[in-house]
């Protein structure tokens, strides 16, 4: 049992892996879809995929079955599309992976 599962109360529409061709043009792709979480609309200062500080606009704690979320995937919650900024694995109190938290643009 997670430390999350009483939090998580909350539901993404569609999580997006990207891809991209070599002219830059997107590809989505629905990797997951109707998924729990807990989605705060919070700006906060995150180091971006090159070390740069960026704001992001959102913070969401999702269940450790989600840790393959990559940085640029697209987020669909409530006809509204995120993306992914930075995220972390956060552990229990025995040290092992519990949950990820994402930070979103």
């Amino acid at each position: 049992m997670s430390l999350m599962d009483g939090y998580l109360n909350q539901m993404i529409d569609h999580i997006y892996s990207v891809t991209r061709n070599r002219y830059g043009d997107a590809t989505f792709k629905i990797e997951y879809s109707d998924v729990p979480c807990r989605w705060v609309k919070k700006v906060t200062q995150v180091l971006g995929p090159n070390n740069e500080e960026v704001l992001s606009r959102v913070v969401v704690w999702l269940p450790l079955e989600y840790e393959s979320i990559k940085h640029d995937w697209k987020i669909t919650k409530d006809s509204e599309d995120y993306y992914v900024l930075s995220s972390e694995s956060k552990v229990d109190l025995d040290g092992n992976v519990d949950h990820v938290k994402l930070f979103l643009v």
